[in-house]
């Protein structure tokens, strides 16, 4: 029980922690790291010992988990962005890193919402990713906002 409780509020304090970047992006203040694709795939925890999964823009340190690490059982997604394959809740590895974030339905972002919400209390979002923040951009250059694809990788 008091492991529980330790682990609740650990939870409590990522989650607030990461709130409060989304926060300072809102506000202008750049306080995050931008990372590529190409960047990221080295966290996979064999070239690097450091351990990173992607989803909707927002890179986690997913070290503290052994079922990211090599053997894991989601070593697959170490060192990835899985944005597409989790809206999908499709384990289809070919949607590994897709940047095809435009083929998502209202629905599939959504279940993304879920999965940040989840991250975001069980880890620590250290970077964004550099793609995912040129496609938002383009979404919004197009006149995208408030459009069905528009969907901010910092803020709800």
């Amino acid at each position: 029980c008091a492991l529980a409780v330790v682990e609740w509020r650990e939870q409590q304090r990522t989650s607030k922690e990461n709130r409060a970047l989304d926060s300072a992006e809102l506000l202008g203040w750049s306080r995050r790291v931008e990372r590529s694709l190409s960047d990221l795939q080295s966290f996979d925890g064999v070239r690097c010992p450091a351990v990173h999964f992607c989803i909707r823009g927002r890179i986690y340190d997913v070290s503290s988990s052994g079922n990211f690490a090599p053997g894991g059982s989601y070593a697959h997604l170490a060192g990835v962005d899985g944005t597409v394959a989790m809206a999908r809740m499709c384990q289809d590895k070919a949607l590994l890193n897709s940047m095809d974030f435009d083929s998502l339905s209202e629905d599939e972002w959504a279940c993304l919402d879920g999965w940040v919400s989840y991250m975001d209390a069980k880890y620590k979002c250290v970077a964004l990713l550099r793609e995912y923040a040129a496609w938002e951009a383009s979404r919004e250059a197009e006149g995208d906002e408030g459009g069905e694809n528009n969907h901010e990788a910092w803020g709800e």
